[in-house]
């Protein structure tokens, strides 16, 4: 199992300098982590967004670890515009030396749709006619497509991505995310499953991807790694306690299929933050690197 953490934590409105993601790149990427997660959130309800904008702050640390895969969990992507975020997730590829994955999400913030001038109940059938508009710029010489919401042809789009293509993780945890992961997607990436929820969808997404390659099997959890148990937190982690204890947890994830894992640390600031991925690094990690 591949594990990768999350550039997405407590308060991150004290830590979004340049500096700050530079040294937490570098601490996952000396502590053994494989892989650095950016999350996608445009606005929020009340307060400032939890988040830098996802591809801007991957672009920014494509050379701050030269050998960590760098994903999106995920961007949403129908309210944006299929064409830009395939230039944008192709030159990621490239300059990273293919190591961008993308994961997607259909979205659930209306207001983030009316926001983007997009039509939030069209979200699905907009989603799936993206997914395969982007493909079709990276794969063809010369791209056409007449669809509902996309019409072109003798479209050439440069550079392309490495290899056949940018991965697409398909995010979420319904029915639909799993059939859309199955059908169309490269992954299926969950946010927050128990291990049987996570167990029930990679048997029904075996069922409904017979006859094409499995997808990986992702997820992001959230993980409370200062030995506390998870007390005194906002919300509740899926991963936490002793050391024992967050092994003996990780352990019934893979044994349901889990393939590779996305943590995010529940940390309040830098310091906790750099002490949790420590006490990961040293005490649970080499049980799933040996």
């Amino acid at each position: 199992m591949e594990i990768g953490i999350g550039l997405q934590w407590a308060d991150w409105r004290h830590m979004t300098s340049s500096s700050t993601l530079t040294e937490v790149a570098r601490n996952a990427s000396d502590m053994g982590f494989t892989s650095l997660w950016s999350t996608d959130r445009l606005t929020a309800r009340t307060g400032p967004p939890d988040s830098s904008e996802a591809l801007v702050t991957l672009a920014s640390l494509i050379h701050v670890v030269p050998k960590m895969k760098l994903g999106v969990a995920v961007l949403v992507l129908p309210p944006r515009n299929a064409v830009i975020v395939a230039k944008q997730a192709a030159t990621l590829s490239r300059l990273s030396g293919g190591r961008f994955l993308l994961g997607i999400g259909v979205g659930w913030h209306e207001g983030e749709s009316k926001l983007l001038g997009a039509d939030h109940a069209s979200r699905g059938k907009r989603m799936d006619e993206s997914i395969e508009v982007m493909r079709r710029l990276w794969r063809e010489d010369k791209a056409a497509f007449d669809g509902q919401f996309y019409q072109f042809e003798d479209v050439t789009m440069a550079p392309r991505p490495v290899g056949d293509g940018v991965p697409l993780w398909i995010g979420g945890n319904s029915r639909i995310a799993i059939r859309r992961a199955a059908t169309i997607g490269d992954g299926w990436l969950p946010s927050g499953p128990d291990p049987q929820t996570l167990r029930s969808g990679v048997e029904k997404l075996k069922e409904l991807s017979s006859g094409r390659q499995m997808p990986t099997v992702a997820a992001t959890l959230f993980v409370d790694a200062s030995l506390s148990g998870g007390e005194n937190k906002s919300r509740r982690p899926q991963v936490a306690g002793s050391v024992q204890q967050m092994v003996q947890t990780l352990r019934e994830y893979e044994s349901a299929g889990l393939e590779h894992l996305v943590i995010n640390f529940m940390a309040n600031d830098l310091g906790e933050l750099t002490s949790q991925m420590r006490t990961f690094s040293q005490e649970v990690l080499p049980h799933f690197t040996e």
